[in-house]
């Protein structure tokens, strides 16, 4: 698989589903597709952000729940698949990327529960970024993965990130291969579902495969009506907004471009933990995330010559 039909998947399936909604013409054409892009990575962003101020007093799980299962209620009141058309490779499929989809969340916010929002993207964007390399059979591409391995290496836990979460970090690379994996199975489940089908019913997988975990971890607490408000807008800032934005973006832009806008997702990250939530990054892991974003560019842009 050459790196431009990687980066062509990645724009396809860059987040847990696409949403199918109705062209508002307004957004469309007020907003260049480069804003929407930019806009749904601070959507996102924004979602993690409250999403970690809900940890500090919920577990990882019933935020997973709420945001799965939110996002799966809105994707079937718009999709509506047809549950008795689908063959059994089918209904493994969409089973198996919702559980990937339930599992890379669970891994993202216990690692934004331990270490700096920032750092956690940074890592995890080594997910895409080493689909993308895998995809690549010239020597000269493996400069990316070297940078890329440079800037982890500076966010190792010694001298003044020797507070780090070695455990926050752990799961910071689970979550990294789970965006890998879902880059891979999401692919395969749009090809074989119409629409968006298949991610609804991966989604709805997703919230599934959670709840006996949220419902024994939150218990009484998933009734409160703030924390369900406050589910529901992580869910819509994680999830819907930004998968809406990107649909709309698109249809106006190439896969390429989307690509290379994406890679300030782990920069964006990193100021909404400055200016949102307080957090504070040392020198070392500004330039850790300028290395891995330098990759991620590089990676991106040599499609073009694939």
């Amino acid at each position: 698989m050459s790196s431009k039909q990687v980066v062509d998947d990645y724009s396809q399936v860059a987040r847990p589903g696409i949403l199918p909604v109705s062209e508002p013409n307004s957004m469309v054409n007020i907003l260049p597709p480069q804003a929407m892009v930019l806009l749904s990575i601070l959507s996102a962003q924004l979602g993690a952000a409250i999403a970690k101020n809900l940890l500090a007093t919920n577990s990882a799980f019933s935020i997973v729940l709420l945001r799965t299962g939110f996002a799966a209620i809105v994707l079937w009141l718009v999709a509506r698949p047809q549950m008795r058309q689908y063959s059994q490779r089918q209904w493994l499929h969409a089973a198996a990327l919702g559980i990937v989809i339930a599992g890379l969340s669970l891994a993202f916010y216990e690692s934004v529960s331990r270490i700096p929002l920032g750092i956690t993207m940074t890592i995890e964007f080594l997910g895409p970024l080493m689909v993308a390399v895998a995809g690549s059979r010239k020597a000269k591409d493996l400069i990316w993965p070297v940078l890329a391995l440079g800037g982890i290496l500076l966010l190792a836990p010694t001298g003044n990130l020797k507070s780090l979460s070695l455990a926050g970090m752990a799961f910071a690379f689970v979550a990294a291969a789970g965006w890998a994996a879902y880059l891979i199975l999401a692919k395969r489940t749009t090809t074989i579902f119409s629409g968006t089908s298949g991610l609804t019913l991966a989604m709805t997988f997703g919230a599934l495969s959670i709840l006996p975990f949220g419902l024994l971890s939150g218990g009484r607490s998933l009734l409160d009506f703030s924390l369900l408000m406050n589910g529901f807008w992580v869910s819509m800032l994680s999830t819907m907004m930004p998968l809406s934005l990107e649909f709309f973006a698109l249809k106006r832009m190439t896969p390429r471009t989307f690509g290379i806008l994406v890679s300030a997702d782990p920069s964006v990250a990193a100021l909404i933990g400055v200016i949102v939530l307080h957090e504070h990054l040392s020198a070392r892991a500004w330039a850790a995330l300028v290395l891995v974003s330098i990759a991620t560019l590089g990676v991106m842009s040599q499609s073009e010559q694939t």
